[in-house]
């Protein structure tokens, strides 16, 4: 009986080691996931810019070849 119960004792660890280590691996694995999670909120905000930014720029663009500007502003010292 004392056998039979050291031998469950065993196996019980064992099995204890096995899930805190799939435990730890599915944290990594977690935090994976949130850290490409993040990046990709981080992409659409880089996309977002670049767009603004290009409407800017054409806008620019508009507005010099309206207003006939050839030279650079005055500079303001």
């Amino acid at each position: 009986m004392v056998g039979l119960r050291e031998k469950q004792r065993t196996q019980l660890t064992e099995l204890q080691a096995a899930v805190d280590e799939k435990r730890a691996a599915l944290e990594v694995e977690v935090g994976k996931r949130d850290q490409l999670s993040a990046l990709a909120s981080v992409e659409v905000c880089k996309t977002d810019y670049v767009r603004e930014m290009s409407k800017l720029l054409e806008a620019l663009k508009h507005a010099k070849d309206t207003l006939q500007i050839d030279r650079p502003w005055p500079s303001v010292h």
